[in-house]
């Protein structure tokens, strides 16, 4: 006689056979949401969900099959489960070509496709003939593929395979700064097809980063090529956007349903319990219906007075809609599974009753709706009193998504699978209390003059050479080391995008390939990358915000360690002798254990190794990236001159600080090196190295000296020499960079933005800032009224996108670094009342008068953010 589980298990195998696998391709085991006669297509998203509850039957007959045909059936499904996510997987390697286009372009036409014909494989739409990118779902599937991994099935078969996921991982990794259509297709709630930024995208790429980073994908049998690296600043990237969009799901929906596989099953993508008390409730509030939750508000989607022909809606229209959504009951069972999850010995048996209640029978098998309804002659009872109207089951039946949630609760509640069995990588641990990080901090004198003034105040910096265990190393060498992670030539994949690498990435020590400890210092250090950094006052408060920031978003095992580089040309080869005794002040702060409120520790970098946490890097060639490398001469070839001919940079500080009444809006307080130069300096239309030589080399003046150059640079070629004494045939551009160096050491700020502009050497984390404002539900606007080049920002976009915007909004140089500094110091604003309260306008007369300052702004900047 058959044991009573048996036959429950197979009545869950009966189920999930005639409503949910009667909809499946016998070739590619893909499901099609259709029984037409037409082509089928099988959705990503779709096919996600409904493998779940194979998965789960799969997992329970594994726990409990102790006989040959529970044996068979756990093969079968098994075989099933993960021929489907191969059959996906599939589908998108053969776009390959648009992830390679996509993680320069990140434009929506090079976005993988969201659904593909069920036998073929092949794509069934264009690519600008449906909204493809789709975030979520390929999040989803990343997390997904994660989790059967860990569970022990084999889905990942050859290592150009693991390249290729790699190259998933950097597809999403900018989910926060990237603008999709979304979990329903059709971008903003009017259905005119425009992207903006979710939550629930970037929610689900949050949680497939973190679930699959370090998972070996051959599982025991693997090695270093089958590990999957992600960086753990994308991480935080999107964990701060995310917290920051939330409770709204995005620019046009207020809240979503969307957001319930973001906070609860799958993702549990947050780790701040507040925040997803707050989320939950306000769903509840706004969303949460007798027949399930509605989508979002003002959602005319199978509607009673939906227009069937038409595409898109006004967005005055979408008032109609108001409180006569349809009810989408496979977000309760999604409630119900995440309550599974959290529950005690108890069921949760009110909400398994009310899912039962909702169920339709045919003939005697539970089939879930897709959607309840009310009818069109209930419209005007639903608006007068919401949820008087009677409401009737609309759209596909079966519906895949939510057949194969109710599917999945069923067997939770009825506990032939466990929570820990569908999340083996413990993503419902994510708001787990974790203990107090205490930040490592090791400084690192870059030359000697630094080490031997350190030494006189009592604090011994070690050199680079002095470092016996350990290689330390700048993290553009990191960059170098990243390039090859995830190439393949067969697929035509390159490996990691060249971008910045943030702080968090350079907390940690690294083993490369054969054995080597190494470490890299982080990027806010680097003047060459980072020229605002040259100002003391800023790398002091730089070196603060990154040490909160690392304290806030360390979640590793181990402590996070940062290399804090000092050296002479930064702090002593300026103008102001008391930067030295800040610097001093800095360290003192450290050796003390507390700065900002993060608790430090400081000592040499060889001593902190046992306590750190160690990256393995053996996909990394020793060689690559760390050949030495020549550097260029810091030595001027041009003679030191003073700032200005007629007074030093004090005393144009202290007169800027005495004249109060200056007319902002005069632009002729904005001294241009051009207007300087045009005014002292004559030329000649015929071109003499030699006059062009005497005549840098006797300018009264470094601003002259710099308008010299770049009326040189604007009338030749960029191989025109002229002579210096002692150095012989020099470009134009190497003297401008010596120039444009030397104002950064002298604190000239407003020389130094010319150039800068000139040169064009723009701020770093300029495309995070602009993120960080707009999730704030705020826009940005750029330019020089009142002329008409004013430009609005107002979705996220890729740094040179938006430094182009700022320029040609701008005209000046100058004035683009400037503005470029106003958005990153707004964006370090982040519980500012006023600004929240008021639109972000920047524009050049706000402040023409800071731009006289001899500091950068007087702000401070977080790389880390």
């Amino acid at each position: 006689m058959r044991r009573p589980i048996y036959e429950k298990l197979d009545y869950f195998a009966d189920l999930l056979e005639k409503t949910i696998q009667c909809n499946l391709d016998p070739v590619t085991e893909l499901y099609y949401s259709s029984t037409g006669t037409e082509d089928k297509h099988a959705w990503i998203r779709d096919n996600l969900w409904a493998v779940q509850s194979v998965w789960a039957l799969c997992l329970s007959y594994r726990k409990f099959g102790d006989t040959d045909d529970a044996r068979a059936k756990f093969q079968m499904l098994a075989g099933s489960a993960t021929k489907t996510m191969r059959s996906l997987l599939m589908c998108m390697m053969r776009q390959s070509s648009k992830i390679e286009c996509f993680k320069k372009t990140k434009a929506t036409e090079d976005a993988i496709h969201a659904k593909f014909n069920v036998r073929t494989l092949s794509t069934v739409v264009g690519d600008h003939d449906w909204g493809h990118l789709q975030l979520d779902a390929t999040g989803l599937f990343v997390l997904q593929l994660a989790q059967m991994t860990a569970s022990g099935l084999q889905i990942v078969l050859s290592l150009e395979e693991v390249d290729f996921i790699q190259n998933l991982v950097f597809y999403i990794e900018s989910a926060y700064k990237t603008v999709d259509y979304g979990i329903w297709e059709r971008g903003d709630k009017t259905n005119h097809g425009v992207p903006e930024l979710n939550a629930s995208s970037i929610g689900m790429c949050l949680a497939a980063l973190e679930a699959i980073d370090g998972l070996d994908l051959f599982q025991c049998q693997g090695g270093y090529r089958s590990i999957i690296h992600v960086s753990p600043d994308e991480k935080a990237r999107c964990q701060d956007v995310l917290e920051s969009l939330l409770p709204r799901e995005s620019k046009s929906k207020e809240v979503g349903a969307a957001l319930l596989p973001v906070v609860l099953y799958p993702a549990f993508a947050l780790s701040n319990a507040d925040i997803v008390t707050k989320t939950l409730a306000v769903i509840d509030v706004k969303l949460q219906g007798r027949f399930g939750y509605i989508r979002f508000q003002r959602d005319g989607y199978c509607t009673p007075i939906e227009d069937k022909q038409r595409l898109h809606y006004d967005p005055l229209e979408l008032e109609q809609f108001e409180k006569i959504e349809c009810q989408w009951p496979l977000f309760l069972c999604m409630r119900l599974v995440s309550k599974c999850f959290q529950r005690g010995p108890s069921k949760p048996q009110i909400d398994e009753e009310i899912v039962e209640l909702l169920c339709l029978i045919i003939p005697t098998k539970p089939y879930l709706p897709m959607a309840y309804a009310i009818d069109k002659d209930s419209v005007a009872m639903e608006r007068k009193n919401r949820g008087s109207a009677k409401r009737e089951s609309v759209g596909f039946l079966p519906h895949i998504w939510g057949q194969s949630l109710y599917i999945l609760s069923r067997l939770l509640v009825e506990d032939f699978v466990s929570p820990g069995e569908l999340d083996p990588l413990n993503r419902r641990m994510a708001m787990q209390k974790r203990p107090e990080v205490i930040v490592q901090v090791s400084f690192l004198a870059l030359d000697d003059l630094t080490q031997e003034t350190f030494n006189e105040h009592g604090h011994h910096f070690q050199r680079a050479e002095d470092i016996t265990k350990v290689r330390v190393h700048p993290v553009t060498v990191l960059s170098d080391l990243y390039k090859n992670l995830g190439k393949s030539d067969m697929l035509g994949l390159s490996g990691r995008p060249k971008g910045r690498i943030g702080v968090l990435s350079t907390s940690k020590f690294y083993e490369l390939g054969d054995g080597t400890m190494t470490f890299f210092y982080p990027e806010f250090s680097n003047i060459d990358q980072n020229w605002i950094a040259a100002d003391v006052n800023i790398f002091i408060e730089e070196v603060q915000t990154e040490l909160n920031y690392i304290q806030s978003h360390w979640n590793h095992p181990g402590r996070p360690t940062i290399v804090i580089p000092l050296s002479s040309e930064l702090i002593w080869n300026t103008s102001d002798s008391s930067l030295e005794s800040e610097i001093i002040n800095l360290v003192r702060k450290i050796t003390s254990g507390y700065i900002a409120g993060v608790h430090v520790k400081s000592a040499k970098l060889e001593e902190f190794l046992p306590t750190s946490n160690v990256s393995k890097l053996q996909f990394a060639d020793v060689n690559d990236g760390l050949a030495p490398k020549t550097c260029p001469s810091k030595t001027l070839s041009l003679p030191k001159l003073p700032i200005t001919p007629m007074r030093s940079p004090k005393d144009f500080h202290k007169a800027r600080i005495i004249n109060m009444n200056l007319d902002l809006t005069d632009m002729t307080l904005v001294p241009k090196v051009n207007r300087r130069r045009s005014e002292s300096v004559g030329f000649s239309s015929t071109r003499s190295g030699r006059d062009d030589s005497y005549t840098i080399l006797t300018a009264k003046c470094l601003v002259d000296q710099a308008g010299v150059l770049i009326e040189i640079s604007e009338a030749t070629d960029g191989n025109y020499r002229v002579q210096i004494p002692s150095v012989g045939p020099v470009q134009i551009g190497p003297l401008l960079e010596e120039v444009f160096d030397r104002a950064c050491r002298e604190q000239q700020w407003l020389l130094a933005r010319e150039l800068a502009g000139y040169l064009n050497k723009p701020l770093p984390g300029l495309d995070q800032a602009v993120t960080d404002i707009l999730v704030r539900q705020k826009s940005i606007t750029v330019g020089l009224p009142p002329d008409s080049r004013e430009t609005t920002i107002d979705k996220p976009l890729q740094s040179g996108e938006i430094e182009a915007m700022i320029l040609e909004a701008c005209g000046d140089g100058d004035v683009a670094i400037l503005q470029q500094e106003v958005i990153l110091h707004i964006a370090t604003e982040p519980n500012n009342g006023q600004l929240n309260q008021l639109s972000l306008n920047m524009k050049s007369q706000s402040f023409t008068y800071s731009c006289s300052s001899s500091t950068p702004f007087g702000i401070s900047y977080s790389c880390g953010r």
